[in-house]
């Protein structure tokens, strides 16, 4: 199972659980039913977002166990690329990836020594910014500040570390002009910050976060914009990358809103779990989704239709099948094979021009890439989108199929 094994850690809102707890026992009887099927989601560290997140999801998933017989457990881990090689191996059924570190798992890309096809899509949670946090007294106030500084970029083998050095390399930063390079943990990082061990550090996160919080009334501290050419760069050649901001008056002395990039945090499932499990753990989800109000400023104001923006590999099919029962999407028959390289076009209802796509080589099935198409001057987008009409297509087993809303 890797770190943590197979076990719960959930303490959220006033509930505990335990491996083997979840009441399929009849008390009130004496008779025993049948044991849950458990199900683990890889998360992050304790201090984190996603930690609680995956509590979140085991906490609406859990309180429904008499329904569909599911036990959902949490797996802390050091973050998005062990949860992507835990998922992809089977070691956890689910986990949440950021959504470029999902797409360098896909194609295969370092750290990832092969294409992980085995990853399938859920729902996209929320974006998290990179958010490039400087001590007031360094003079960094634009990336280019940070030559000849010292700079966290992140734990070893997590998101945020390959995140920051993506970046770096991006807009044209070499690591090597840093005068010290850091890999520690959040936490650590934020210690030397109080210290002044460090001149700035990376954090890929959700906003407001209480470290940066508790940082910024203890510190004097600026959050670094990303200007528009960085920004421009990263956006046009990282379809996983989003624009976004830091809000202005979440942080002491933080008064206006900080332009930057984000990802999504990306809630992902191993191809082999059955298509019943994943429709459950959805609905859970999408009709549960008060709860997480709870959890993260966030989730304030809950909307289906983000839970799938941003998708960068195809999405299981048990979601289809949720989208399908609720109505709120036809799976229709195949219309034709799919072949490596092969010319699509793709008819928005209601008429307009033809939307002309292309399968690549690397990625033949990839929901991001295969895209929608949108009338009423809806701009063509990569992922799938809610509450537009729309028609659109994916490839699932090498066969195109249509989804009409």
């Amino acid at each position: 199972m890797g770190v943590g094994g197979r076990f719960v850690a959930v303490l959220l809102a006033g509930v505990v659980l335990f491996p083997g707890s979840g009441g399929l026992w009849a008390e009130e009887t004496g008779q025993p039913q049948t044991p849950p099927r458990e199900v683990v989601i890889a998360s992050g560290g304790i201090g984190g977002v996603y930690f609680p997140t995956a509590g979140g999801i085991c906490m609406v998933v859990n309180r429904e166990q008499s329904r569909h017989g599911l036990l959902c457990n949490v797996q802390p881990s050091v973050g998005s690329v062990f949860n992507a090689f835990e998922v992809a191996s089977g070691n956890a059924e689910f986990g949440i990836v950021q959504s470029d570190v999902l797409n360098l798992a896909w194609e295969g890309l370092f750290p990832f020594t092969k294409p992980q096809r085995s990853l399938r899509a859920v729902v996209t949670l929320f974006t998290e910014a990179v958010t490039l946090v400087a001590s007031r007294n360094s003079g960094i106030h634009t990336l280019s500040d940070l030559k000849g500084k010292r700079v966290n970029l992140g734990e070893p083998g997590s998101g945020q570390e390959k995140t920051a050095a993506e970046i770096l390399k991006s807009c044209s930063m070499p690591a090597s002009s840093l005068r010290t390079i850091e890999r520690l943990p959040p936490d650590q990082a934020i210690s030397a910050m109080k210290k002044g061990e460090l001149d700035a550090m990376f954090h890929v996160i959700g906003h407001p976060n209480e470290r940066v919080w508790m940082l910024a009334e203890e510190s004097d501290i600026v959050v670094v914009p990303l200007d528009e050419t960085c920004m421009g760069t990263v956006l046009a050649t990282h379809p996983d990358f989003v624009p976004t901001s830091v809000p202005g008056g979440t942080y002491r002395n933080i008064d206006q809103d900080v332009p930057t990039i984000g990802v999504r945090a990306t809630l992902v499932v191993n191809a082999n779990v059955p298509k019943e499990v994943v429709r459950d753990v959805t609905r859970s989800i999408i009709e549960k989704l008060y709860h997480f109000q709870r959890l993260h400023p966030e989730f304030d104001t809950p909307d289906p239709r983000a839970l799938f923006q941003g998708v960068v590999v195809p999405v299981h099919p048990g979601v289809y099948e949720y989208l399908e029962e609720k109505e709120i999407l036809e799976k229709g028959e195949p219309v034709g094979e799919v072949t490596p390289g092969m010319r699509l076009g793709l008819l928005p209802e209601g008429g307009g021009e033809v939307v002309p796509l292309r399968l690549s080589e690397s990625s033949p099935t990839r929901l991001s890439e295969i895209a929608l198409a949108a009338g009423d001057g809806l701009e063509v987008d990569g992922g799938l989108m809610l509450g537009a009409t729309f028609t659109a297509a994916t490839a699932e087993g090498g066969v195109i199929h249509w989804l009409v809303q």
